[in-house]
């Protein structure tokens, strides 16, 4: 049992945060006025406070403790690890631990996944999502189809606060004060059976609102390079379930139109839902999908997050570099007077890489088939 804080040092602590921690998604003057939570320590799925009070972590510390804290696997394994080294570079480089986790992610992802990019955390992941998808534009269509490159997300989306990465989400709350620095994305209604927005019920519904997204994409005329929704459950919009039939639909409309489907699975993957994905339970494998699995992973101190792409979906590194250069110029030349035009379209980025993944080499393995011999 982990022993309370001393008085004194208990409130120099909270000192310290008051004068100097601007915390995330808070009112400060009400966080101010109030006396926080501070922990100290976590056990299982208990957070410990400086009281010593031990409270159940019902968010798993926002998604990201999968396993819960401490779990003496994935300490061994962050030792070891740190027997080697703390933190590498992937530019140019590799080492075994990540080739091995790469392997890993594959073999448990949809089939036909079979190509990951590491990012440090959930929003440049998203960004790089997107960036692979208008990559994905521009060298299999060529400039003038990349240059109307458009995105399309769902009403109450969330997918992170980087600026590309809010363009894409719909939470007014959290980015509607930006929107003025944001550029414009597409939006469709999100499905919310208990207070549907077209007024249906589920007696008269036959999955209606996959109707809005299928016109969206019509409308744009093939200039839609990317979708990106969350499967199964908008978590931050307030845990809101998306209907059977949705994702199917949903898929069947990007390729029909010629739009990449990015599925953000940091809420819903690995287990969380029933099945190993949430896209798993409609049999839909997406072109990119972003999970999350994140344990506090060392593979290097910073915490891990991947994107899974299909194999057509390869980056300009893979292509002749001659490929990519030729458009570089005039898309540099003419960005501000497309973005100046863009009224009824805009470029939002892709979320893409956001796989919390919680366990060090040969460790992944092991917690993935345990949460699964468990659900």
């Amino acid at each position: 049992m982990t022993a309370p804080v001393e008085k004194g040092s208990r409130n120099l602590f909270r000192q310290w945060d008051a004068a100097h921690v601007w915390h995330p998604f808070t009112q400060m003057q009400e966080y101010l006025a109030t006396e926080p939570l501070m922990v100290v320590a976590a056990e299982g799925h208990y957070l410990i406070d400086d009281l010593g009070r031990r409270l159940f972590d019902g968010t798993s510390a926002l998604w990201c403790n999968l396993f819960g804290h401490r779990v003496p696997e994935i300490d061994a394994a962050i030792t070891e690890q740190l027997g080697r080294f703390a933190h590498t570079t992937l530019l140019g480089t590799t080492h075994p631990a990540v080739a091995e986790l790469a392997k890993a992610l594959v073999e448990v992802a949809p089939k036909g996944l079979n190509h990951v990019f590491f990012s440090d955390n959930g929003a440049t992941a998203v960004e790089a999502a997107l960036k692979i998808a208008f990559q994905y534009r521009l060298l299999t269509q060529g400039k003038a189809p990349a240059e109307e490159a458009r995105y399309l997300s769902l009403d109450n989306a969330y997918h992170g606060d980087t600026l590309g990465a809010a363009a894409v989400g719909g939470v007014e709350l959290f980015h509607d004060i930006f929107r003025p620095i944001m550029l414009p994305s597409l939006k469709t209604p999100s499905p919310y059976c208990y207070r549907c927005p077209i007024g249906k019920t589920p007696a008269d519904c036959s999955v209606d609102c996959a109707d809005d997204l299928e016109q969206a994409l019509a409308r744009a005329e093939g200039r839609v390079c990317a979708v990106i929704l969350e499967p199964g459950v908008q978590a931050a919009a307030g845990m809101l379930v998306l209907p059977k039939g949705f994702l199917t639909r949903a898929a069947a409309a990007c390729r029909k139109h010629g739009a990449l489907l990015i599925l953000d699975e940091v809420a819903t993957g690995f287990g969380r839902t029933g099945s190993l994905f949430a896209c798993q339970h409609e049999g839909v494998t997406p072109d990119i999908i972003l999970p999350s699995i994140y344990d506090y992973l060392e593979i290097g101190e910073s915490h891990l997050e991947n994107a899974l792409e299909a194999d057509h979906i390869q980056p300009a590194d893979y292509h002749p570099l001659n490929q990519v250069k030729q458009y570089v110029p005039e898309l540099q030349k003419n960005s501000k007077e497309r973005i100046a035009k863009s009224k009824d379209f805009a470029l939002a980025k892709p979320r893409a890489a956001v796989g919390r993944f919680g366990c060090a080499r040969k460790t992944v393995r092991q917690q993935l088939d345990r949460a699964c011999t468990t659900m």
